[in-house]
């Protein structure tokens, strides 16, 4: 969560600064942010790894469904990326609002993968036991 709050700041701290303040910025200070963005979402995609592995290995029931899910959904929009990515350079004949059409219903698609591991903690935290768990 911290990584997160730190990713959001370097991105948005031009945003907070007065305007005379973003003239007087370097390049070294640009590619510093940028050097750090890279860096923590690295750092931030292999926690998700770690912790989905860690969820499969050690437990069982809904919150294995939440370890695949941090592992599969960042791979599949990875994907989803390169798709686009190929479309946009290698697909000849495409016209300029096919591509955005693709676009449009590619983020769509990578907003849903998003979704889905949030809604498998949501399930993973049900109250609900099914009769075979209970003990007694």
């Amino acid at each position: 969560m911290v990584l997160s709050v730190l990713g959001t700041a370097a991105v948005c701290y031009k945003a907070l600064l007065p305007a005379h303040d973003l003239m007087m910025e370097t390049p070294r200070e640009e590619a510093l942010i940028q050097t750090f963005r890279g860096y923590n979402n690295v750092v931030i995609g292999l926690l998700n790894l770690f912790l989905g592995i860690g969820l499969i290995r050690k437990f069982r029931g809904s919150i294995r469904l939440y370890g695949m899910s941090l592992i599969i959904c960042p791979i599949l929009i990875f994907l989803t990326g390169g798709v686009f990515y190929y479309m946009y350079n290698e697909v000849g004949g495409l016209s300029m609002t096919t591509i955005d059409t693709y676009g449009t219903i590619l983020t769509l698609i990578v907003f849903v993968l998003g979704l889905i591991p949030a809604i498998a903690l949501r399930g993973s935290m049900s109250s609900d036991i099914p009769d075979e768990e209970v003990i007694g």
